[in-house]
């Protein structure tokens, strides 16, 4: 249910901010993505599945207090129609994660959306240049490590 909060064990909680379209009030399908924000200590991680910008508008009026993660999945791939920099500028994203095919169709991610996480010092990982991302926490300090 969006707004609800779990309380996962050890300190880790689970806040669903988005699930779906009766709650998006958008028309596409990738604003229907389910959005959590998980939280460790000092450390927030959002996840935004394969949100657009219509979504994110959404999701930046009725939380603008709340998007501010240490770590953001960037929503679809880093294509141009994502992380509009409203959004950003809430989230205030340290560490970006893009999920993304090598050499796509589609020519994700966008160089707009890299060259708005880049402005804002913050660090980016792309799938298709470092593989597979893990990224762990204490709730204080963050590890990251890539590997393909």
């Amino acid at each position: 249910v969006v707004g609800s909060e779990m309380v996962l064990g050890d300190g880790v909680k689970l806040k669903v901010l988005h699930a779906g379209k009766a709650d998006q009030g958008t028309s596409k399908e990738n604003n229907e993505s389910v959005v959590l924000k998980v939280s460790y200590g000092e450390i927030d991680f959002l996840l935004t599945g394969d949100l657009e910008k219509e979504g994110e508008m959404v999701l930046s009026e009725m939380y603008p207090d709340l998007l501010s993660s240490e770590i953001l999945k960037v929503g679809h791939h880093g294509s141009r129609t994502s992380s509009i920099a409203p959004f950003l500028d809430r989230v205030k994203p340290e560490v970006a994660v893009i999920s993304v095919g090598r050499r796509n169709r589609f020519r994700y991610p966008s160089q707009g959306v890299i060259k708005r996480l880049l402005t804002m010092n913050c660090q980016v990982f792309r799938t298709d240049i470092s593989g597979c991302i893990s990224i762990k926490t204490n709730g204080q300090r963050l590890h990251i490590k890539s590997w393909i």
